[in-house]
This record gives C-alpha cells, sequence and structure tokens, in this order.
C-alpha cells in the first residue's frame, strides 16, 4: 500500500515544502484546503515533480465539512500514513480590540481543527498498523506577542493538544509531533519551506525508540 500524506491547511509555504519533501520520498499527497484556485495550482506543481497529488475543498472551522471531506480521501485514496495540520490565523489585535467571538473562531481554525481531523484518521489509520501526525508549531507558542493574541494563544493551544493527543496515541502506534518554528517562513534560507521541511521529515525519520515531541526551528 502506498503510503499517504494527508496536508490540511494546504497553503504555499511550510505545506507545500512538506508536500514536495514527502512526495519525493514516496508519498502520495491529498491536498485540503478552503480555496479551489490556489489549491489546484500547488496541486499542479507537485504533479509536475512527478509527485501523486490530489485536491480537496473544506473549511477547517467547519468540522462537520472536514471530516466528510477526510472521509472522502480515504475512501478514494486510502487510509492516511502521515497527517500534517498546518492552519493557523495571523490578525493583528490586542486583548483590547479583538472580539471575543472572533477570537473562539480563530480557534476553530488554530486548533480545533486538529482535533477534528485526528478523530476522522485515526480508525483507518490503527487499522493499517499506525502511522503519524505531524503539527505545524509557531514561536508565538514559547513567545507570545500582546499583538497578536488570536496567534499566540492558537499556537499554544495546539501545541498542548498535540502532546495530549501524543499521550493518547502513541500506543496504537500512532506518532505525533511537532515543529515549532521560530521565525519568519521565507525570511531567509534557513526559514525557507524546503528547508523547514527538513526538520518534519527528520522528525518523521526517528526510531520509535528515540521519538521526540518537538522540534524547536530557529
Amino acid at each position: 500500500m502506498k503510503k499517504h500524506l494527508l496536508i490540511i491547511g494546504a497553503g504555499p509555504g511550510v505545506a507545500l515544502g512538506v508536500a514536495h519533501r514527502f512526495g519525493h520520498e514516496g508519498f502520495a499527497v491529498s491536498l485540503v484546503a478552503r480555496r479551489a484556485g490556489s489549491l489546484d495550482e500547488r496541486a499542479g506543481q507537485l504533479r509536475v515533480a512527478g509527485i501523486d497529488a490530489a485536491t480537496y475543498l473544506a473549511d477547517v472551522a467547519d468540522f462537520a465539512q472536514l471530516a466528510q471531506v477526510i472521509q472522502t480521501v480515504i475512501a478514494e485514496r486510502g487510509p492516511v500514513t502521515l497527517l500534517h495540520y498546518n492552519p493557523s490565523v495571523y490578525r493583528e489585535a490586542t486583548g483590547l480590540t479583538l472580539e471575543p467571538e472572533q477570537f473562539m473562531q480563530d480557534m476553530r481554525t488554530d486548533a480545533g481543527g486538529l482535533l477534528a481531523a485526528v478523530q476522522a484518521v485515526v480508525p483507518a489509520m490503527q487499522a493499517a498498523g499506525g502511522g503519524a501526525v505531524l503539527v505545524t508549531g509557531g514561536g508565538a507558542a514559547l513567545y507570545p506577542s500582546g499583538d497578536l493574541l488570536s496567534l499566540s494563544v492558537g499556537k499554544a493551544a495546539v501545541r498542548t493538544m498535540a502532546e495530549c493527543l501524543r499521550q493518547t496515541l502513541e500506543p496504537m502506534n500512532i506518532r505525533v509531533a511537532t515543529v515549532t518554528i521560530v521565525g519568519g517562513v521565507g525570511s531567509n534560507d534557513h526559514f525557507s519551506p524546503e528547508q523547514i521541511a527538513r526538520a518534519f521529515w527528520d522528525l518523521h525519520q526517528q526510531p520509535r525508540d528515540n521519538w521526540t515531541f518537538e522540534t524547536i526551528y530557529r
């Protein structure tokens, strides 16, 4: 059975870098995002590179829709070997300017979607013998900013959720880990999507008796 990477939040940065890296390592790649045009463009880039890529539309903050789309992915493409959760909301707002309802909506994307995605992929993943969940973390989880309330709380929340999921899933032979990126993606060569994707690959390649939860990429 071919290895299958499912990327939730398939943007043009880290997610595309991960898709290329794992695709070149023999993974079929399924991309999930909200916008068809940009999603199809990314899949086209992967196919030109010889990678088996397919696209699916879903709003990560709509948990029922996300779960349904993931079930479609599994039915069409097979069990997920590796789930990569990548979404986050960058919103410049402080504790005095951010509307509480907007904050809670942001949390649905930043962290809630990870829970929905994991619950959707795990039954088939476990039946196939195990797999992995990798999460794109951010330095705001470690160094929160008052001007970026949603991002700071969201990255802290998804980091903590990943650790809780790790404790639940690792006994089922499902790896959970995160790359916490302390720096601006694309700001220089070190923070290029290609270099960050290498950190995800190195983390994924760790042997079971030496699994670590977090790589801090700085």
